[in-house]
This record gives C-alpha cells, sequence and structure tokens, in this order.
C-alpha cells in the first residue's frame, strides 16, 4: 500500500507542476487573468484530478465563477498537453475548484497589518 500511495503523490505533484507551466506559458485566455494552481487531489483510479486554483485580484463570486468557466473551457488542450508531456495510460479529467487559501491569507495579512498600526 505505501508504494501506491507515493506514486499517488508523484502524479498530483506531476500535474500541478504541468498544469502550473501550461497556464503560465500557453494560456491565451485573458478573461482569466493571473491564476494560481494551489493544489491537486487525484482520485485513487486516477480518473479525476481536482485542481485548486487561486485568483489574483477581485475576489467576488461572480469574477470567481466566470473564471472558473473559462479555465473549465480550456480543459480539453490542458489535457491534450498533459498527455504529450506525461506517460500515463490515461489523463485524468481536470476540474477546476477555487481554493480560498489566497483570499484568506490576503485577510489575515490585513488584520495583522491593522493590529500593528
Amino acid at each position: 500500500m505505501p508504494r501506491e500511495f507515493s506514486r499517488i503523490v508523484r502524479v498530483e505533484h506531476l500535474l500541478h507542476q504541468e498544469i502550473g507551466l501550461w497556464l503560465m506559458k500557453e494560456m491565451k485566455a485573458p478573461d482569466i487573468g493571473p491564476v494560481t494552481v494551489t493544489g491537486v487531489q487525484i482520485t485513487k483510479d486516477y480518473r479525476q484530478a481536482h485542481v485548486y486554483v487561486g485568483f489574483l485580484g477581485k475576489d467576488d463570486a461572480d469574477e470567481v465563477n466566470l473564471r472558473l468557466a473559462a479555465l473549465m473551457r480550456l480543459r480539453g488542450p490542458i489535457r491534450s498537453a498533459l498527455g504529450r508531456s506525461l506517460r500515463m495510460k490515461r489523463v485524468p479529467e481536470l476540474i477546476f475548484v477555487h481554493d480560498t487559501l489566497l483570499a484568506q491569507a490576503e485577510h489575515m495579512e490585513n488584520l495583522l497589518s491593522h493590529l500593528n498600526q
């Protein structure tokens, strides 16, 4: 069992790197804006990967939903690029999820800066 766990972690790490690289170099969608891949969780059968992303700038719900929808439209080209760069029998289906960790960290930083003043 430890071998399977380590393989999942390695695949998650590879997907995290490759998706982040693709978004940085190949993405030509100005409606998405700056995006950061904060993590990837893959299912045990390797069929689905939840890709956690954070957006810089406005963080209201409508803006986030528009950006997530734009990312979902790019799933095909991203999977094609992953298929070319990774040696996997099957490239998992990508599901983009908004990660609120960046917004929470920014909020905490603002609170701490107000305390110091």
